[in-house]
């Protein structure tokens, strides 16, 4: 064969595996864009606003169904498919359906909105490549709730929190009266609910069923409400006193704290019949504990208890004398600053023990009849043990006189021990004297509080106070206000 016969033999040859490769490539193209159709296309419904197309991006797809909570499909239902740049709105068809095609593959955000109906928006949702995704969305039908709020003495009750409740607790809406006590206009799904006004610790409420599509009326009045008792105690079942206690709920979003007393109670009133949360806290910083309650307010209800959980940490250990006798029986409470962090009683030989306490510095105060004693310490991991020693109680002796030799009668007398932040308080009598008795040795800090018509002012004093003391005062009026 001749050599030209020969190359011209390959160059053909050449050609013809070219043409078939481009042949193989072009039906390989058509058959993954026909692949690609058939996972971006739903051939049952129908080209409309129910179906987007985002040609765009890696093919990714959402089907979503909105109902109603009887399980009934809601058209025209507006659809809002969020992403970083732009959004896409479809309205549901007569089943309540809706497609995007074409999406990206990236995390999307779902809007939706139906008149009647509380909207709903579903985070995020993740689309993967080459699926389809389903999402289904139930709206809420809802009624207005509009009304007007007075005071126990009939007068508007301007600015008042207002809340509506679902009987479980949770708030369906939320707002303000306006100055003429008049508040509403709150979509509010419908059902089971409780409308809840709160003013200055007065309360008014009111049971009602909220209808579909339409606007009622009510009228409200406050009064006392409801009242809650509680204690908080140790997990030894000792009552802890100066424990913060904050309950959540209500129609008020604002704090409402109090301390536990001396035996571990506290209160809450002007409460409508619904479910709250109680907080109690004690410690700071991290060495803080919590402990959570959920209570349901009723009219017949119970005193509620929290039990604080064990603080991890060491130990503190001793015993209470007198005199040199042992003294059993004492009680004694374990402060860091003004917060109470334990309490126990002396047993056998006057010996006490604190277990689980964060380290740190500590005031010990004990006491039993008209005996008193503080021991400051630092605890750590190696403390050793103590011997707090007691003795007579001291006391202070107030008396005011006004610039013309005159008892100040109803003034507040308030001692606060410098240490350790405990208050004590007294009232001057028609003789402008105000006798503490019991206190503990130490360092106080006097301060007069005065009724609002006495036209008098009293500098603090700064003293000590030793053990069986009694130490009298008569502050000079200063000057007049």
């Amino acid at each position: 064969m001749d050599t030209t016969d020969c190359r011209d033999w390959r160059i053909e040859l050449a050609l013809m595996g070219a043409a078939s490769l481009w042949a193989c490539v072009a039906l390989a193209c058509a058959d993954r864009q026909e692949a690609a159709q058939v996972t971006n296309y739903d051939a049952t419904t129908p080209k409309s606003d129910t179906v987007a197309s985002l040609p765009q991006g890696p093919a990714a797809a959402l089907d979503v169904r909105v109902t109603d909570r009887r399980g009934s499909p809601i058209p025209s239902a507006k659809l809002l498919l969020s992403r970083l740049e732009d959004g896409e709105e479809l309205v549901t068809n007569e089943s309540g359906e809706a497609s995007f095609r074409g999406l990206p593959s990236q995390p999307h955000a779902l809007t939706v909105t139906a008149d009647g109906y509380l909207s709903a928006a579903v985070g995020r949702i993740d689309l993967p490549v080459g699926e389809i995704s389903a999402r289904a969305v139930v709206l809420d039908a809802y009624g207005l709730i509009q009304g007007k709020v007075k005071t126990a003495d009939g007068a508007p009750a301007a600015l008042a929190s207002i809340a509506i409740l679902a009987p479980e607790g949770p708030r369906l809406a939320a707002g303000q009266a306006d100055a003429a006590g008049v508040f509403g206009g709150r979509p509010t799904r419908e059902g089971d609910a409780l409308v809840v006004a709160e003013l200055d610790g007065a309360v008014a409420y009111k049971k009602l069923r909220v209808v579909a599509g339409k606007t009622q009326a009510v009228k409200l009045q406050l009064g006392a409400g409801l009242a809650l008792q509680g204690h908080v105690e140790s997990a030894n079942d000792t009552p802890l006193s100066n424990i913060a206690v904050r309950i959540l709920g209500g129609a008020t979003r604002g704090k409402r704290e109090t301390l536990t007393d001396a035996e571990g109670r506290f209160g809450f009133t002007g409460l409508a019949p619904s479910s709250y949360e109680l907080v109690a806290r004690r410690g700071k910083g991290r060495q803080a504990t919590s402990a959570r309650s959920n209570v349901a307010v009723s009219e017949h209800m119970g005193e509620v208890t929290i039990t604080m959980p064990a603080l991890e940490g060491t130990t503190i250990e001793g015993r209470v004398f007198a005199d040199e006798l042992a003294i059993s029986d004492a009680l004694v409470i374990a402060y860091q600053g003004r917060t109470e962090i334990d309490r126990c009683q002396s047993g056998d030989g006057g010996a006490f023990r604190f277990e689980s306490l964060p380290m740190g510095k500590y005031r010990l105060f004990v006491s039993r009849g008209n005996l008193r004693g503080v021991l400051p310490l630092h605890v750590s991991e190696a403390s050793e043990p103590s011997t707090i020693e007691l003795r007579a109680a001291g006391t202070v002796v107030t008396t005011l006189q006004g610039a013309d030799g005159s008892p100040v009668a109803g003034a507040r007398v308030r001692l606060l021990i410098g240490y350790s932040e405990q208050e004590v308080l007294g009232s001057t009598g028609e003789n402008g004297k105000a006798t503490v008795e019991s206190l503990f040795p130490g360092e106080y800090r006097l301060t007069i509080e005065l009724p609002k018509e006495t036209a008098l002012k009293f500098r603090p004093l700064l003293f000590p106070l030793g053990a069986g003391e009694v130490v009298h005062h008569s502050p000079v009026a200063i000057e007049a206000r």
